[in-house]
């Protein structure tokens, strides 16, 4: 069981040090925990849990939070007297009461919880130490075709003139830039489109581990916690590795004896492991096993690289001017670039912690990302308290006119305005303390889901900061709600209120009629926006690809694979399952890796470049994938010559500005062929994207890249034994792992799939607390005309007239609502798809849909209040008259 499940609850902990006085704080806690322990040992974790947090509220008396000076402040007649009265009445309310508890409930609930997601989110990169002062480096370059690309991952041939590895950028940077204190190359080794998890070898035991390469100053830059080894030194030497606590005991069995050993990479050399780190903690966008020495790639064959683009991380000194060091470095690579023809090319520094939010860029710059998400999620938060506080008000004044009369006889009996607002205050403010409680236990039911769906730690980010929100919105909420109905009942005339004649004015009608439309046109807008997110998400991940991706399985190049590969695409085939086998220099759906030199193409214009995204497959790749042959033919064993011709997809053709390219050479690197065909465009990475220029050459004895396998339907699991069976023979010293690629493409949209499911979430409670806020405008208006009903049914009025007469007033509100939150919802969501490359309609029948539910779903509302009030009989109303 881990650690956190051991211990009680830590909400409980944090309120009680909050309203316990400190001369009692000690003794309570001490007493709570010592029966804790005791309980979990006698009846378990879960029966402990729940009577520490019985006996923690128990504890909170007036003595122990006001210490010696709870008597004089319990002394006070008034305060007892309105305490009294309070639980009286809200006793007395029964499920009225309920009502309007559950729904403050579900407001605070759902505001902490997407505050705590945010939270959680924020925390991302944001726990080094001197995080202000570290940076990562962005690029962006003007294509000749006027694109605008740029990224975090810097091209290497931007980061080091040709490829000379001994001067890169980050090196550059500390010997040239004042206020550089250190810098740092990094590059993941597991990512795709090359990398891929690597397998290291103590004796008999072999594992694979993900990792990557970084330069000697990684621990003096970042502050991952090195449990042994020296932040100077654990990445200094040519064959330093550095591992985590995780593979330090997977090997070894401890920390402490991991260091100083030697270990086997890959099969081809010893690495010495020269630090050991703690693991990597899930809110940080940089994970790793194990970190290499990036200097060993100058003279070792068989580093495994995710790609040739760099990450460069710069650490600040003390009070340095950001934007002067910006400007100096801005232009950097100018000279050497302008060299090799390349031009518009700068570098940018944007605060590490952004980074993960600041994901995407427009005209260059890193201006969106998550960071939207984040405030889209802020505002529907904000929203929801909203919706739940006007149901509050609502709620509560709806029950206040019930005392009415109560209100008028104390007035006559001399009691002040001050007086009657004091006790609806009092109430109100029990009532949502009393939510608030139930919040804490909703919230720690309901983390680990959440925890579960989100991906990250809740318990992580709970601090005072999410407490005193919470408390702060409590007393909003408490004060308001009994202000608002004090304010009502007290400014009516008392004669007017025991004659039975309660006067509201039109303000208040208003007010209370606006406040009811503003919460059923955030619910009516937040249920559109979860439609379209949902019907987003479900494109994007079902959409037609232009490729097969059902029963694709691949495999690492790895070991022996690649001299190999023919042996064992000749046994794979042979054996149960196995429909073909193929091999591609990348995954089919990552295809990140763009060049424009290079290449060259016959009808070439002058200065001319085109971004291409290159691949070498196999000769059954087509067939594998199913990809469609639009001009000419895919390639053959039948033409020997294939080994040195090209296909390339229809939108190469629109950019090369070439007629009939079929037959016409091109040149790639030290090759130059035919384009012997032209392939109906297909997706070569995520829906986000939109189709870049593609060009595919036949090349079987590449040392890295995927072997491609299709399984017959149905016969997944003996094809995984065929696979296992035909790699543990044949590459012995290296694990077998294996992707389903059609899974892998899932995983392209986990974020959207997040954001899809937490607007459905929070869009029902929002319904949810809308419609009790309905309904409590409905009681509100059924206590106010109950002689009027009583005596349209003395006259003959039906059920079903009095049904319709009641809600049609009711109905107006909800299409005032519509037609409010429509506009709204087209504007927000017409700009959240402009980020996508390929994208649903917003169809007006969609619109229309979610029309009809807010009116169907008030209806059906209204009408039980209104049947309700139908149905009493008139004589019960009138006899008093």
């Amino acid at each position: 069981m881990s650690q956190r499940n051991q211990v009680p609850p830590k909400w409980i902990d944090k309120l009680l040090g909050i309203l316990i006085h400190t001369r009692y704080q000690e003794e309570i806690f001490g007493d709570l925990k010592e029966r804790f322990d005791l309980r979990v040992e006698k009846a378990g974790l879960g029966k402990a849990r729940w009577a520490y947090m019985k006996e923690a509220i128990s504890y909170m008396r007036p003595r122990n939070i006001f210490g010696g000076r709870y008597r004089s402040l319990l002394l006070s007649d008034v305060l007892f007297n309105n305490l009294k009265l309070s639980i009286r009445n809200i006793r007395r309310g029964g499920a009225f009461s309920t009502i309007n508890i559950f729904g403050l409930v579900l407001g605070l609930t759902t505001y902490t919880i997407i505050s705590l997601w945010i939270k959680a989110e924020r925390s991302v990169d944001n726990f080094h130490e001197n995080g202000d002062r570290i940076y990562t480096l962005y690029y962006s370059v003007t294509t000749p075709d006027n694109r605008k690309l740029a990224g975090y991952d810097i091209p290497f041939e931007f980061v080091s003139p040709e490829w000379d590895r001994e001067v890169v950028l980050a090196k550059e940077l500390v010997q040239t830039v004042p206020g550089i204190d250190h810098a740092v190359s990094y590059r993941t080794g597991y990512e795709l489109p090359w990398g891929y998890p690597c397998t290291f070898r103590y004796g008999d035991l072999k594992h694979k581990m993900s990792g990557s390469i970084a330069g000697p100053d990684f621990f003096n830059v970042f502050s991952y916690q090195l449990l042994h080894g020296d932040p100077e030194t654990a990445l200094k030497g040519r064959k330093s590795l550095s591992i985590s606590r995780k593979m330090a005991e997977l090997f070894y069995g401890t920390t402490e004896e991991a260091i100083g050993k030697t270990i086997r990479y890959e099969n081809l050399f010893d690495l010495e492991i020269t630090g050991v780190f703690e693991d990597v903690p899930s809110n940080s966008t940089l994970q790793f096993d194990y970190l290499i020495n990036w200097e060993i790639s100058q003279n070792e064959n068989g580093i495994v690289y995710s790609s040739n683009q760099w990450n460069t991380f710069i650490k600040l000194g003390e009070n340095v001017d950001v934007a002067s060091l910006e400007n100096q470095i801005r232009h950097r690579l100018d000279e050497r670039l302008v060299s090799v023809g390349i031009t518009g090319f700068e570098l940018g520094i944007l605060p590490y912690k952004d980074r993960y939010l600041y994901s995407e860029f427009e005209n260059g710059v890193p201006s969106t990302g998550r960071v939207e998400y984040l405030h889209i999620f802020r505002g529907i938060a904000i929203f929801i308290f909203l919706v739940a506080l006007v149901n509050f008000l609502n709620l509560s004044a709806a029950q206040s006119i019930k005392r009415a009369k109560e209100v008028g006889m104390r007035k006559i009996l001399g009691s002040s305005k001050t007086y009657v607002m004091i006790l609806f205050i009092t109430e109100g403010l029990m009532l949502a303390i009393f939510s608030a409680l139930i919040v804490l236990t909703m919230i720690n039911v309901l983390s680990p889901y959440f925890e579960q769906l989100s991906g990250r730690d809740f318990w992580a980010t709970w601090n005072l900061d999410i407490m005193a929100s919470l408390l702060w919105l409590t007393l909003v909420a408490g004060i308001l709600g009994g202000l608002y109905p004090a304010l009502l009942l007290s400014s009516w005339k008392p004669v007017k209120v025991l004659k039975g004649k309660p006067m509201t004015s039109r303000k208040s009608i208003l007010l209370t009629r606006g406040l009811v439309v503003a919460q059923f046109s955030v619910s009516i807008l937040l249920l559109i926006v979860t439609i379209v997110v949902s019907r987003q998400s479900e494109f994007l991940r079902n959409a037609p690809l232009g490729y097969d991706k059902e029963n694709i399985i691949y495999v690492d190049v790895e070991g022996t694979v690649n001299e190999e590969y023919h042996f064992i695409k000749q046994q794979l085939l042979s054996m149960p399952g196995i429909q073909m086998v193929d091999r591609s220099s990348e995954a089919p759906h990552a295809m990140d890796f763009e060049m424009m030199d290079p290449f060259k193409w016959q009808g070439q214009e002058e200065n001319q470049l085109v971004g291409f995204y290159p691949t070498s497959v196999g000769f059954d790749f087509m067939e594998m994938l199913d990809l469609q042959v639009v001009e000419g033919r895919a390639f053959s064993k039948a033409y020997p010559s294939d080994t040195s011709a090209f296909l390339i997809n229809e939108t190469a053709v629109k950019e090369m500005s070439i007629e009939d390219p079929v037959g016409k050479w091109i040149s790639a690197w030290d090759k130059r062929g035919k384009i012997i065909g032209v392939l109906k465009d297909y997706h070569i990475n995520s829906m986000h994207k939109p189709i870049r220029p593609l060009i595919i050459d036949v090349k079987e004895d590449i040392t890295f890249g995927k072997v491609m396998i299709k399984t017959y339907p149905g016969q997944t699991k003996k094809a995984l034994e065929s696979i296992e069976t035909v790699f543990s023979q044949i590459n012995p010293e290296f694990p077998l792992e294996y992707t389903f690629l059609d899974h892998e493409y899932e995983a392209l949209y986990n974020h959207e799939v997040l954001v899809s499911r937490l607007s459905n979430h929070f869009s029902v409670l929002a319904t949810i607390i809308s419609c009790l806020g309905l309904l409590g405008l409905a009681i509100f208006s059924a206590e106010k005309r109950t002689k009027e009903l009583g005596i349209r049914k003395a006259l003959g009025a039906s059920v079903r007239g009095i049904v319709a007469l009641f809600s049609g007033d009711f109905m107006k509100l909800v299409l005032a609502a519509i037609f409010i939150a429509i506009p709204i919802s087209i504007i927000a969501l017409r700009k959240w798809l402009e980020g996508f490359a390929y994208r649903i309609e917003l169809e007006w029948w969609l619109f229309a849909l979610c029309a009809l539910l807010a009116l169907l779903v008030a209806f059906l509302t209204i009408s039980l209040q209104a049947l309700k009030s139908a149905k009493v009989n008139p004589a019960q109303i009138l006899r008093s008259e």
